[in-house]
């Protein structure tokens, strides 16, 4: 895990000061890129969160979506896989099964009454000069926000947490 933390240098550091309520709310993101050919995006960290995702539909408030059509190592997770079939602290009732696509979808929730969802997939994730291929993350379409213009300024939230779908844990098992 050392190795893989390492990508992540102390200018991806991004800070944001509310007043007058003295709030406080600091946002990590990162860039990288995802894909093949790669498509450069950027993620917000979250060490609260267990499962990575992206946004995978165009709408008229985001900057930038990873486009899995674009992409020849996007591979999206059937209904038959164990991973659809797992609880976790993100997933505390597993991933369903999209009758259309017969693809594993989930749908996430956080505190703030903000939700996401969309189908899990693999792919290869490129942070730094390391190459994950085959990492799990959700291609997500469709959500509510409860700050939709600070979504607008990354393509996704990247997992950090010690959960076993997060980012972190997923490509050390690797």
């Amino acid at each position: 895990m050392a190795n893989f933390t390492s990508h992540f240098p102390s200018h991806t550091l991004q800070y944001i000061f509310f007043r007058p309520n003295t709030t406080h709310i600091m946002s990590h993101s990162r860039s990288l890129s995802v894909g093949s050919p790669p498509q450069n995006i950027s993620m917000v960290l979250d060490t609260g969160s267990e499962l990575s995702w992206l946004h995978c539909k165009k709408t008229s408030n985001l900057g930038s979506v990873f486009n899995p059509v674009s992409s020849s190592s996007y591979k999206p997770v059937p209904c038959s896989s164990n991973i659809c079939r797992t609880r976790t602290r993100d997933l505390p009732i597993p991933a369903s099964c999209d009758p259309k696509t017969n693809l594993c979808h989930v749908a996430v929730s956080y505190a703030d009454a903000t939700s996401i969802e969309g189908n899990l997939a693999h792919e290869t994730f490129v942070i730094g000069s390391s190459t994950r291929p085959d990492t799990l993350f959700g291609c997500m379409d469709s959500g509510l926000s409860s700050d939709s213009e600070e979504d607008a300024k990354t393509t996704g939230l990247m997992g950090m947490n010690r959960g076993a779908l997060s980012l972190l844990r997923y490509t050390a098992s690797r």
